[in-house]
Formats: structure tokens, C-alpha cells, sequence
């Protein structure tokens, strides 16, 4: 098993957004240096709680200072992009990270970035989002010249032209990035999808309960076509909080920004969706916040009892490939959360490589 971190990224409103940029870098230089194997980085346009609107950008900065780790849009959304431009941005950073690049496409679920761009129908940002991926593997994989008469976008790809030199981009990897697809909701449906066409699902931080409906889904997409789905390439992204001590990793859990990220942006968002019950199912969701779930649902203690819950989690959901957990807005106080990521690469993935 594998660790990653989310740059998702999980930040105070308050903060300088340049600020919280080199923050974000930081905490990827810091994957890096402590031997995680992927960092995630997601985008929004109008959330000030989670703030990066072009991932792109981070994962090319990124890619100057880092060599090993594997970088993933977590996840573009591509109701919000020409798709044309998308895909040869993404294999221009293909190339930039020397094949270390991992695509997340995804839908959109928030109201206010759907309000920016004027597509408020969840319906219709989904079949865009179909097209849009449709294009962007056609630009990636066919013959050249191609066209597509599409809902949304038309592409009239050229030939080769001799005198230009060009069109000549393809990806770096071979035949293109690998693909990722998140999902939230109980037998989701975009995770049976990804399922279908055989890409990595990734699933947020919910009950175990879900999680194996998640994965049921997965394989009921994969067997749809012909496909044998693969518990190696599953993400699942749930909070980990390492320290010295079991009393030192729960301080880290329940403080600034924690409490806050979770308790007056995260739990109610969920809640608006009727998804808060997801993460502790039968529990009153009055009862459900920050506090409760470090001490019921997350991964928290000293490297020894982070590496029993991780190995108990672990059986609970029948197995997965990498554990994917969020980087959080601490400039103040670095130290802890620094220490925590350390702590992960070198003391707790270690002892779980048998899983």
C-alpha cells in the first residue's frame, strides 16, 4: 500500500492567497522529500475554503523541484474547459513531469462555480463532461486529421503539414496519462463508470459501509465490459493525523484550521447535498462533527497505532491501493502538520507494504 497527499487545497478563507500557493508547494515538497508516492491537486473557481482554480499551474511548478512523485489533477472539470485546449495542456505537463501525470475529470457539484460559467443544469454538466472526455481521448489517441461534430464542441483536427512541423503533440506517456474519476454517493455513479472504462476511481473520506458499495459499483462497471477490476489502483482519500503520541496526533485533529475546514465548510456542505449521514451512518447528525470523527472515523494516533487502524480499515473495506490524505492550511504552525507527513512516509507506509 501506498500513501499520496490532496492538495485539495483545505484552506482558512483568511489567507493570502499567494500565500497559501507556496504553502501548497511546500506541503508537495514535502510528499516528496518524505516519500509519498502521489500528490493530488484539485480545482475550484469560488471557493475561498479550497482555493487553487487551475491545477495545471501547481503540477508545473511543482514538477521543477520534485523528480519522483507522481502528480494527478484531482480533477479537472471539464464542463468549465474547451477540451481542445485542456487535452494539449495536459500533454504539455505530461511531458513537463516526464510521464508523472495523473488526469482527474470530473463534473462540477458546486453551485457557485456552475453559476460563473453559466451552466447551472447538473444534468447538462455531466453530458458535457462525456463529450468533453470523448474529445480529449480522440486528440490523445487517433490518427490524424480527425473530426468530431459534437453538442458542444466541433474539432477539425489537421493533418500534418510539412511546412509547420505540426500538429505534433502527443502525450508523453504511452497512450496517454492514466485517468481518474471521483466519486461520493452510495453505489456512485460515476465510479461505476470509471469502472467501465477501466480508469482509477477514487473515493472521498466516507463510511466503510459505502466505501464497499463504491467498490461494487466499480467492479459491476468493469464486468460491463469485459474489464477485471484491480483493488491496487483504488484511492481512497480519509484523513491521517501522525505524531509522536496518540495525545499530540489528536491535538493535531481537532485544532485551527481542522475544526474549522470541517465543522463550518465541509460538514454542512455535505449536508446541503443529504450526504452528511455518510460519514458516520445511524449517528444523529447533530452529533456529527470535527471531534466526533477524529475520534470515531479518522486515522489518528502515534505511527504504531495509525499503522493498526490503517491495517484494521484496510480488511473493513476489502483492501485498496493507496491512501490519499489532505494537506491543511497551517502556515502559523507548520511543524506538526510537517511532522505528521514525515511520520507517514517513514515510519507508517513502511509497515504496511504487505498489504
Amino acid at each position: 500500500m501506498e500513501f499520496g497527499l490532496f492538495v485539495v487545497p483545505y484552506r482558512a478563507p483568511t489567507t493570502d492567497v499567494t500565500q497559501g500557493l507556496v504553502w501548497d508547494l511546500k506541503c508537495i515538497g514535502w510528499a516528496e522529500e518524505y516519500g509519498l508516492h502521489e500528490a493530488w491537486i484539485a480545482e475550484h473557481f469560488t471557493l475561498g475554503w479550497e482555493n487553487v482554480c487551475a491545477p495545471e499551474l501547481l503540477i508545473a511548478a511543482a514538477a521543477q523541484f520534485t523528480k519522483r512523485i507522481r502528480l494527478a489533477t484531482g480533477a479537472n472539470l471539464l464542463p468549465y474547459h474547451n477540451p481542445i485546449a485542456l487535452a494539449h495542456r495536459l500533454m504539455m505537463l505530461d511531458h513537463l513531469t516526464n510521464g508523472r501525470l495523473i488526469t482527474g475529470f470530473g463534473a462540477s457539484a458546486y453551485e457557485t462555480d456552475a453559476q460563473l460559467f453559466g451552466i447551472p443544469d447538473l444534468d447538462q454538466r455531466r453530458d458535457m463532461t462525456k463529450e468533453a472526455l470523448e474529445i480529449i481521448l480522440s486528440i490523445w489517441t487517433k490518427e490524424r486529421p480527425f473530426s468530431i461534430k459534437g453538442k458542444y464542441w466541433n474539432v477539425n483536427y489537421p493533418a500534418y503539414d510539412d511546412f509547420f512541423k505540426g500538429p505534433n503533440w502527443v502525450p508523453f506517456q504511452k497512450p496517454h496519462p492514466k485517468i481518474a474519476i471521483a466519486g461520493v454517493s452510495p453505489s456512485s455513479s460515476s465510479i461505476r463508470e470509471a469502472g467501465r472504462h477501466g480508469y482509477i476511481p477514487l473515493s472521498f473520506d466516507v463510511a466503510v459501509e459505502y466505501l464497499r458499495e463504491h467498490w461494487n459499483a466499480y467492479t459491476e462497471g468493469a464486468e460491463s465490459s469485459g474489464l477485471k477490476a484491480d483493488r491496487k489502483i483504488w484511492r481512497i482519500f480519509k484523513m491521517v493525523f501522525v505524531a509522536d503520541t496518540d495525545e499530540e496526533a489528536m491535538e493535531l485533529a481537532t485544532r485551527e484550521p481542522v475544526r474549522a475546514i470541517f465543522d463550518d465548510w465541509t460538514l454542512p456542505l455535505y449536508q446541503k447535498f443529504g450526504l452528511l449521514g455518510a460519514f458516520a451512518p445511524g449517528v444523529p447528525e447533530d452529533q456529527i462533527n470535527a471531534a466526533y470523527l477524529a475520534k470515531a472515523s479518522w486515522l489518528v494516533g502515534s505511527p504504531e497505532t495509525v499503522i493498526n487502524k490503517i491495517r484494521a480499515f484496510h480488511k473493513a473495506v476489502g483492501g485498496f491501493g493507496i491512501l490519499v490524505t489532505p494537506s491543511f492550511d497551517m502556515l502559523d504552525d507548520s511543524g506538526a502538520f510537517r511532522r505528521s507527513l514525515e511520520l507517514i512516509g517513514t515510519e507508517v507506509e513502511p509497515k504496511l507494504r504487505d498489504l
